[in-house]
């Protein structure tokens, strides 16, 4: 069932051609909404951003106060499940994130901050792990260290890709 999410995703041709207009600017974003409807209607959860987007999602939610594990029960064990997943079928990157978010939502937020911290030594553009402990560094009260993490990879960050965010960012934590 899972294929059935993934496999010939229309387009904005293809919309058009099944008379169905839709209003968006790419191919990407109109495929996008075609996985989502397959999702709504085989009422199945379509693994297509894998490890890393789980982990994105709950990283949000951990990071953001939205959530914890003593006030949604069914948190736990959506944070137990991350992790087995990416130990499963994730990279040795993809692992790392999920740990360090299974360590912020357990009130570990040093060891967060330095999982993530491995992550941008190996990965310098991660730009996950640097928001993720941007973010946490300013939750403990790091300054130093919120400035310090972004200092270490912001020459190797292509300026093109991320204008005014590498700067900004490190003007953030340098105030």
């Amino acid at each position: 069932m899972e294929n059935f999410c993934l496999e010939n995703l229309r387009g904005k041709e293809a919309w058009l051609n099944e008379k169905l207009p839709l209003n968006v600017y790419s191919d990407e974003t109109s495929k996008l909404f075609d996985s989502a409807l397959r999702q709504l209607i085989s009422w199945f959860e379509c693994d297509q951003i894998g490890v890393l987007g789980k982990t994105l999602k709950l990283g949000l939610d951990t990071l953001s106060s939205g959530r914890s594990k003593r006030s949604d029960p069914t948190f736990e064990q959506e944070l137990a499940d991350l992790v087995r997943d990416a130990n499963l079928r994730g990279n040795e990157r993809e692992r790392k994130h999920a740990y360090a978010v299974q360590l912020f939502a357990e009130s570990e937020m040093h060891r967060a901050c330095n999982e993530w911290e491995d992550i941008l030594a190996e990965y310098p553009n991660d730009l996950m792990a640097l928001k993720f402990a941007h973010t946490g560094y300013f939750y403990i009260g790091e300054h130093l260290a919120m400035r310090d993490s972004i200092a270490r990879v912001i020459d190797k960050w292509d300026e093109e890709r991320y204008p005014g965010y590498r700067l900004g960012y490190f003007r953030i934590a340098t105030l």
